[in-house]
């Protein structure tokens, strides 16, 4: 829905892909996670990789993976090895794609 999500902790993961062009984060670090978090209020809200082609908006693969509705997809765009701007999907899950979502970044 609309109600905000704040982002208390990030998770870093190898790119476990066999392509450069595609992610795929280690299974068994989201069970880790999924385990860790049981029992507490936290729990995992979404996700985030980059774009090397410079394309800041979700791709047909990106909307395949989608598949936990409400899950937030962070999207940063890579340049000539620069990182670009950033933006927030929220997806509807199923595979069915992402919608926008605001993004604030408190200091």
């Amino acid at each position: 829905g609309d109600d905000p999500v704040t982002v208390t902790n990030v998770v870093i993961t190898e790119n476990h892909a066999e392509s450069p062009n595609r992610f795929l984060i280690d299974p068994q670090c989201q069970f880790d996670w999924i385990r860790k978090l049981r029992g507490s209020n936290d729990r995992i809200v979404g996700l985030y990789h980059s774009h090397p082609n410079g394309r800041v908006d979700p791709s047909p693969h990106d909307a395949e993976m989608a598949i936990e509705a409400g899950q937030i997809w962070l999207i940063a765009s890579v340049e000539d090895g620069q990182a670009g701007p950033i933006r927030a999907f929220r997806s509807k899950g199923a595979g069915a794609g992402f919608e926008a979502a605001s993004l604030l970044v408190a200091g």
